[in-house]
Parts: structure tokens; C-alpha cells; sequence
């Protein structure tokens, strides 16, 4: 009798239904598929919530993900994982803080609503505010003027090591062939020496100016994502440093180490890769402007149903200072000439595009 008893029990504790998710789960996540942000509400926390139908108490856990740059296709980069219960009547909600939880000028988050069992529910969501279209143009103006400064300090060197060279090779101009004639040179090795001297002179300021560019590079992270251009720009860099290294080795047999230079990154031409850094920051600016400019419109989307007129006309007025903040943004980089170098006429095209969008969407409101 005891073990019938035993076996009815075990029969009805395999019946209770588990408290993992199932696949009739209806975990759902109610925030806006994009959120915008203006100087009052920056600190203001993005909530998400949902209704389950699994046990009061139920842990949730909330993954939050980041996709950085344009160029990072489908991959997301883990950020942080919550946890929160689920209340009364199945309902569960949490709040993130764009400035504390996530870093809040991400392309794109993703937002993972699961327990032990899985997920359960994806929600992409996306930011905008004219705050970073500010920092965008600020990191923009600094990444632009390190593709200047390695261009030059290129330029810089190949000159010297041209100088050095035809010397080297007695294939001097005929500037310096009078005036070798004339005695200035007594011979090539004098001329060389001349050139040593001339080299050790200049080389102060050019290392100093390449320590500038490196630290500026190294130190200043991203903060608007345009991870694809600063790694482009740090290797291009390196590849300087490998090449002056080189030379200066070869040329006075004391090659100069400066640790936090790249050691492999190979001699590359900065000047030649010019036109294709600003390629890859061109399609980093048009996404992103993009991207803000989607989120613009789910975000008015979301208030056309608000029967609250007062709510209405201020998300009204909120975008038509973000088409307005946005607009100006395209236009500063069409002032800077980021889209107007070949071979990349076309992004041209797509950013007059783009802001030939924002026009009429201000229009439209």
C-alpha cells in the first residue's frame, strides 16, 4: 500500500507543470522599438515589461547586447544580464538607464528576455537625441584630422627618404649637381653626411608629432562606434611608425623602439589608403544618420494612436528639432568635403539622399 501510495506521488509530481519557459510562453517585451532622448530626459530610464504566464516569482533574466559599428553585421557584443521577477497577475517590468546600463550611443541594442530554459523573447531597440549627433560630428572632426595628420606625416617621410636616396644613388637634381659643381659638395659621402644632419634635425618634430597622433588614437575610445575607422587609422599609423623605424635602422644602424607603437603592423602607404578611410567613414555617417532617422520615425509612429494631444505635439516638436539637429550634421560634413572624394562619388549621392529624407520628413510633421 505505502508503495502505491509512493508511486501515485511520483505520477502527480511529473504532472505539475514546470516553471521554465515553455513553448506556449507569452513572455513579451512592451518598450518602443526606439527611444528618443532630448537634454531633459537623458537620465531618464528606458522600462521594459511584460506579462508571463509563468509562477508569481519567477526569475527573469534580461540580456542586454550592443551592436557598435555599421560593420559588425549581425553580431551583438554581450553588455550586461539582469534579473527581475515576475510579479502578480504574471506581470514583470525593469528600467534601464541608458547612461548607467548600457553605453548609451550603441548603434543598436538588443534585448534578450528569458529564464533557465532559454529565451524567450528578442526586442531590438534604438537611441536617438541630438546630444549624439553633437559627439558623432566631435569624434567625426577628430578621426578626419588624424587621416590629415597621417597623410602628411607620409608625405613628410617619403620626402626624406626620397632625398636620401637619390644621394645615396648619385641621382641628385641638377640643383645639387651645381652645386657640387661649384664646390659646395666636395662629394657624394659629404652630401650624404649633409643629409644625416638634415634628417637628425627634422626627425624630433616628426617623432613627436607621431607620438600626438598614436596617443590620440590609443587613449581616446570611440563614442559613437566608428570602431571600423579609429582600427583602420591605429594600423595605418603603425604601418608609418614600421616604415620610419626601418629606414632610420637601415640608414644610422639604431633602430628607435617606442613600446606602444603596433610591432606587425606591416609598410603600409597612408597616403594610398587615404581615400579608403574616408570611404569606411562615409558609410559609418550615412548608417548611423540613417539609423536616427528610422528611430525618428518609430518614435513618432508610437505617439499617432496617443488620443493625449499634448504628448503628441510634444514628441511633434522633439522631432522637428532632431530632423533640424540631423540636417545640420549632413551639411557640416558635406563643409568638411567627406563626400566628395573618389572613387566614392556615389555615397554623395546616398547622403543628398538621405538628406533630401530628413527634409521631407520635417515637412511631413
Amino acid at each position: 500500500m505505502n508503495y502505491r501510495r509512493l508511486l501515485m506521488l511520483c505520477l502527480l509530481a511529473v504532472s505539475i507543470p514546470t516553471v521554465w519557459a515553455e513553448d506556449n510562453e507569452t513572455i513579451s517585451v512592451n518598450s518602443p522599438s526606439a527611444v528618443f532622448v532630448n537634454d531633459a530626459t537623458i537620465d531618464a530610464p528606458i522600462t521594459i515589461s511584460g506579462l508571463s504566464n509563468l509562477p508569481t516569482g519567477t526569475a527573469l533574466r534580461i540580456t542586454v547586447s550592443a551592436k557598435v559599428s555599421s560593420f559588425a553585421g549581425g553580431r551583438f557584443n554581450i553588455l550586461n544580464t539582469y534579473r527581475t521577477v515576475i510579479g502578480p497577475d504574471g506581470r514583470w517590468q525593469y528600467a534601464l538607464r541608458p547612461n548607467q546600463d548600457m553605453p548609451f550611443l550603441a548603434e543598436t541594442y538588443k534585448i534578450e528576455i528569458g529564464t533557465g530554459a532559454g529565451m524567450s523573447s528578442c526586442h531590438f531597440i534604438s537611441i536617438a537625441s541630438p546630444i549624439s549627433s553633437k559627439r558623432r560630428q566631435q569624434e567625426i572632426h577628430s578621426l578626419y584630422q588624424a587621416v590629415s595628420d597621417t597623410w602628411n606625416l607620409d608625405n613628410e617621410l617619403k620626402d626624406f627618404i626620397n632625398d636620401i636616396e637619390d644621394i645615396k644613388q648619385r641621382k641628385t637634381s641638377w640643383e645639387r649637381q651645381i652645386q657640387q659643381a661649384i664646390g659646395l659638395y666636395n662629394s657624394p659621402e659629404e652630401a650624404l653626411a649633409m643629409a644625416i644632419r638634415k634628417w637628425r634635425e627634422w626627425e624630433p618634430d616628426f617623432t613627436r608629432k607621431m607620438e600626438i597622433l598614436s596617443d590620440s588614437l590609443q587613449t581616446r575610445p570611440s563614442q559613437t562606434g566608428f570602431i571600423a575607422v579609429q582600427e583602420q587609422l591605429s594600423y595605418l599609423s603603425g604601418g608609418l611608425y614600421e616604415k620610419y623605424a626601418q629606414y632610420r635602422s637601415e640608414l644610422l644602424g639604431s633602430p628607435r623602439k617606442i613600446s606602444y607603437y603596433h610591432a606587425n603592423a606591416g609598410l603600409l602607404a597612408p597616403a594610398d589608403n587615404r581615400n579608403n578611410i574616408l570611404s569606411i567613414m562615409e558609410k559609418e555617417i550615412v548608417s548611423k544618420v540613417f539609423q536616427d532617422t528610422l528611430s525618428l520615425m518609430e518614435y513618432i509612429d508610437r505617439h499617432i494612436a496617443n488620443p493625449d494631444k499634448s504628448q503628441w505635439q510634444k514628441a511633434r516638436n522633439e522631432s522637428i528639432r532632431l530632423c533640424t539637429t540631423l540636417k545640420n550634421e549632413m551639411e557640416y560634413y558635406y563643409r568638411m568635403g567627406l563626400f566628395h572624394r573618389a572613387p566614392n562619388k556615389h555615397f554623395a549621392k546616398e547622403s543628398r539622399d538621405l538628406t533630401d529624407l530628413i527634409d521631407t520628413f520635417s515637412l511631413l510633421l
